[in-house]
């Protein structure tokens, strides 16, 4: 048995994908939503307050707008998304 193959190493190992997967899932959509409202641009007609946006894509960018709206992240988001839509 190697020192890899300790019970300890493994439970260390599960600890450290259930704190990593979230943690990588929550930065991929917050670093994600800016890329994807370029993309879709003004060229995709929406029904929603975001309009020029599709709805779809207007309700996944809405816990993004939220979270720049009300924490201490609106200054680097805001200027996150700028950067992406010039």
């Amino acid at each position: 048995m190697s020192v890899a193959d300790t019970p300890t190493v493994r439970k260390r190992g599960r600890w450290t994908v259930w704190v990593l997967a979230p943690s990588a899932v929550v930065l991929v959509y917050v670093l994600g939503i800016p890329p994807l409202l370029h993309c879709l641009g003004p060229s995709l007609p929406g029904r929603h307050p975001l309009a020029p946006y599709p709805t779809w894509a207007a309700r996944l960018a809405e816990p993004w707008m939220w979270l720049q709206r009300t924490s201490l992240l609106n200054e680097p988001l805001t200027r996150y998304e700028e950067w992406w839509m010039f």
